[in-house]
């Protein structure tokens, strides 16, 4: 993936940025192209070590489909904060993801087909597991231990990829990721890793730079890959 990103401050504490990426797909025979953007706000409070940020991501269109029809794409809205210890090397962080859409359940028609009746407090009762299951699976939890200036590590919780991914005989790590981050000179080398299940996991390695630093010119726009 290649984003292109440029960043603007609004305010003293306020932030707001714009990228762009390109999406190639490919199956079989038939490919499909589109263009995705995130735009996003934050707010840095440095005195208080504490931050928060609202981000759209991932809207977009297909420049090509893969047939004559054209498919919506993953957009979501997810809302952040985080929080640094102010005498320890620790930042925690929290973030509620795709605010536009509540219900984020699978239906599986196996299970709803071996449900015969309830009564009324069954009922109550599973209502109240399906609100506390779905309100559960829009956060994700983290920490983060910094080790210097210029070295941090991150562990991850993300429920709804434990509840959906893990299999209920062996879970393993599904749901958890972990992550390592090193600033050297003008770049951020960061990588991680994400096992869904004990039968699949990502590893992910990033390199960031500012162009503005490199081109000695304005400090507004980065590129990653």
């Amino acid at each position: 993936m290649l984003y292109i990103i440029t960043s603007y401050n609004i305010a003293p504490k306020l932030n707001i940025g714009v990228s762009g990426k390109p999406i190639i797909s490919g199956l079989e025979k038939y490919v499909s192209l589109g263009v995705l953007f995130d735009v996003g706000i934050t707010y840095n409070d440095t005195a208080k070590l504490f931050s928060a940020g609202l981000v759209i991501k991932n809207f977009g269109f297909q420049i090509k489909p893969y047939t004559h029809t054209r498919e919506s794409l993953p957009w979501s809205i997810d809302f952040g904060i985080s929080k640094r210890l102010e005498h320890a090397p620790f930042r925690f962080h929290i973030t509620y993801c795709d605010l536009q859409k509540f219900n984020l359940q699978y239906d599986s028609p196996i299970e709803e087909n071996s449900i015969n009746s309830f009564d009324k407090e069954a009922d109550a009762k599973n209502n109240f597991e399906i609100f506390a299951s779905n309100l559960f699976r829009h956060f994700v939890i983290a920490g983060e231990l910094i080790l210097s200036k210029n070295l941090y590590g991150v562990v991850s919780y993300d429920i709804r990829k434990r509840n959906e991914l893990a299999f209920d005989t062996r879970s393993g790590m599904s749901g958890f990721s972990l992550g390592v981050g090193l600033k050297l000179s003008k770049f951020h080398f960061s990588y991680s890793y994400s096992p869904y299940n004990i039968a699949a996991s990502t590893h992910f390695i990033s390199l960031e730079s500012n162009l503005g630093n490199i081109l000695k010119g304005g400090k507004t726009k980065s590129i990653s890959n």
